[in-house]
């Protein structure tokens, strides 16, 4: 090896990635590789590795470096540094590269096969796939999960783009709260409730005093309407941090929720009690829920057929909310409740009030979990002065899907 040429080449290409030069890296790469094929194999790696590791700091394109590397056995820092170079622009052959790294270093002695560190990398690669499962579809260019896995099973796809596999052998590996997040998260993104909620329940045993899958349980079983089953392990959840922000609010959908069932069930004197005991709880007074709570209430007395509570009632949504946000919510809790209310005027506001009150709407249904239809007249009339609108209330209506 000729020192003079291998200097001045190691100064072209460090001056090169400093530059952010691709070109002239790549021109200096073509020189110095073939000069480090017969020097000693640490000195080789170390020369690879480096090249790998700047380059992928500087966030350079990979497909021409990967072109140029040598091919055949390759040592895991090298495959490892590969697949972190890749990951931003090829997330499928990143993904085969890690696997090819967790083989070849589980081989070596150089990672064992269970542990947090293999779970580490597990987790890595299944964070490599798109979020959206009819995105991976047309990356893998299948039309369903069946086919997918039928792929895989065949060997026309490698066993590492079956993402649910990849987050069990991570779980296998080190049971850690991280590896159930996630589990969770994709079940419950690819439309499998009940194997979601498993892996919920595994967590809360395998982690008694973790929260967070207490909490995923509780709206699991709010939604399907397993009311009493969420009081359950609402108590449990009470038992592990009672002023958790999380808990507290779970607490009030769940007393809510009792007392919409009273009314669905024509038992409006049963729900005005619910209301009363409601009042109490912490959040019953804290952002829009008082506007949400009389709206029960008036409906709950015009179910009872009590004139004078109704004629009250009416004076005070009012004062207590925007006429928009005050039809929304009645107009959403008629749907949702399945009863008859009598007609109450359309609310009128001026433009900032309207985008006030369908912003509020938003958050507060957010909130409490429950489903908001918006007129089309009432959106059409929001999108006409949405350049008035503040950050805060785009954030809003974009958050809740509008």
């Amino acid at each position: 090896m000729c020192r003079s040429v291998v200097r001045a080449q190691l100064t072209q290409l460090s001056q090169a990635l400093a530059a952010h030069d691709e070109r002239k890296t790549l021109a200096a790469l073509r020189v110095l590789l073939p000069l480090f094929q017969d020097v000693p194999t640490a000195l080789r790696r170390t020369f690879l590795v480096s090249v790998l590791h700047h380059w992928h700091r500087q966030g350079l394109p990979p497909d021409n470096l990967v072109r140029l590397l040598p091919s055949g056995k390759q040592e895991p820092d090298i495959l490892r540094l590969t697949a972190l170079t890749l990951e931003h622009s090829e997330w499928d052959t990143a993904l085969q590269m890690w696997h090819s790294y967790l083989t070849t270093a589980t081989a070596a002695g150089l990672l064992s096969a269970t542990g947090p560190e293999v779970a580490r990398v597990l987790l890595r690669m299944a964070d490599l796939f798109p979020p959206d499962p009819e995105a991976l579809f047309d990356a893998l260019e299948v039309e369903s999960e069946q086919q997918l896995r039928r792929r895989i099973r065949t060997g026309q796809l490698p066993a590492c783009f079956d993402r649910a596999a990849l987050l069990e052998r991570a779980r296998a590996a080190d049971p850690a709260p991280q590896v159930f997040r996630a589990l969770v998260a994709h079940y419950d993104q690819w439309g499998d409730p009940k194997r979601a909620e498993a892996e919920a329940e595994s967590w809360r045993h395998t982690h008694p005093h973790d929260l967070e899958p207490l909490l995923y349980l509780i709206r699991a079983a709010e939604r399907r309407g397993a009311i009493r089953k969420a009081l359950t392990l609402l108590a449990d959840a009470e038992g592990l941090d009672r002023v958790h922000p999380e808990v507290r609010q779970s607490r009030f959908r769940l007393l809510l929720a009792g007392a919409e069932r009273r009314i669905k069930e024509s038992k409006p004197a049963l729900a005005l009690d619910d209301l009363e005991r409601l009042a109490h709880e912490p959040r019953a007074s804290e952002g829009d829920h008082p506007a949400y709570l009389l709206a029960l209430r008036w409906v709950a007395a015009q179910q009872r057929g009590d004139t004078a509570a109704t004629a009250q009632l009416e004076q005070a949504p009012t004062t207590a909310a925007n006429p928009v946000l005050r039809g929304l919510i009645l107009e959403a809790i008629g749907a949702s409740l399945k009863v008859k209310l009598p007609p109450f005027p359309a609310a009128s506001s001026s433009p900032s009030g309207t985008i006030s009150g369908l912003a509020r709407a938003c958050d507060l249904f957010r909130t409490l979990d429950r489903p908001l239809t918006v007129p089309a007249a009432l959106l059409k009339r929001v999108e006409q002065h949405l350049a008035s609108a503040s950050a805060t209330q785009l954030h809003a209506l974009c958050a809740g899907g509008l």
